[in-house]
C-alpha cells in the first residue's frame, strides 16, 4: 500500500506475471500481423470502468471465473467452473496478440483496487507543454492506452507506473517523474490509506454474500 501511495501501481507494471504474458503475446503478434485492436477515446473512457463493475459485484466463484490469473490453478484442481475459466483464459490470451493488455485494462479487479489508491500517488509523470513536441510517441507506447500527450500530470487509475512513456519520449525534459507539492502530499497520503481500507472493508462484506 505504501508503495502505491508513493509511486502508483508498481506491481502491475513491473511484477505481474500475467501482465508480462500479455505484453509478450502482443509483441509476438506484431511479428505476424500489423493488425491491432484499439479502443477510441469515446468508448475507452467507458470501457475501463468495467474493471470496477468486476471489483464491486464479482465475488466467490464468479470472481474466480473472470480472473484469468487463477484459471490455470482451477484447471489443475478440476474446479467445477474450470470450463468457463478456460474459455476466459483462452479469450484473453488470444486477444492479447492483437490488443495491449486487455485483461489489465478492462477486467482485472486487483488492478482496479490498486488503481483507486494510486489516484493519491505522490510521484507522477508530468508533461511540460512548452517542451512537448506532440509527437504522440508516449501514447503509442503506453500499454494501458493512456493519452499521456494530453495530460499535464498522469493521474489516472489506469496508470501502472511502467515508465514506458518516459522511455519513449524523444524530447529531453518533456516528460519527467515529479513529486507533488508538499501541501498536497500529506492529505493525499491520508486519502490513499482511507481508500485502501474502505475497499478492503467493502470487499469483505461482499465476500460474505458471495
Amino acid at each position: 500500500m505504501l508503495l502505491i501511495i508513493i509511486g502508483g501501481v508498481f506491481f502491475c507494471g513491473w511484477a505481474c506475471v500475467f501482465g508480462t504474458v500479455q505484453d509478450a503475446l502482443f509483441s509476438l503478434g506484431r511479428r505476424f500481423t500489423k493488425f491491432e485492436i484499439t479502443v477510441g477515446d469515446r468508448w475507452g473512457k467507458w470501457l475501463w470502468i468495467s474493471r470496477y463493475l468486476v471489483l464491486f459485484f464479482a465475488a466467490g466463484a464468479l470472481l474466480a471465473v473472470i480472473d484469468a490469473r487463477k484459471s490455470l490453478s482451477m484447471l489443475i484442481h478440476k474446479n467445477e467452473i474450470a470450463a468457463a475459466a478456460a474459455a476466459m483464459l483462452g479469450t484473453v490470451l488470444l486477444l492479447s496478440t492483437v490488443m495491449r493488455r486487455p485483461f489489465c485494462r478492462f477486467v482485472c479487479p486487483e488492478g482496479a483496487r490498486y488503481g483507486l489508491v494510486s489516484l493519491t500517488r505522490l510521484i507522477t509523470v508530468t508533461r511540460d507543454k512548452d517542451l512537448c513536441i506532440s509527437c504522440g510517441a508516449c501514447d503509442r507506447k503506453c500499454p494501458m492506452a493512456i493519452k499521456v500527450s494530453k495530460s499535464t500530470a498522469v493521474v489516472t487509475p489506469q496508470c501502472i507506473s511502467c515508465g514506458e512513456c518516459l522511455k519513449a519520449c524523444p524530447k529531453s525534459g518533456a516528460l519527467t517523474p515529479a513529486l507533488r507539492p508538499f501541501k498536497e502530499a500529506v492529505p493525499l497520503a491520508l486519502m490513499g490509506v482511507g481508500i485502501w481500507f474502505a475497499i478492503r472493508y467493502a470487499m469483505g462484506i461482499m465476500a460474505q454474500f458471495g
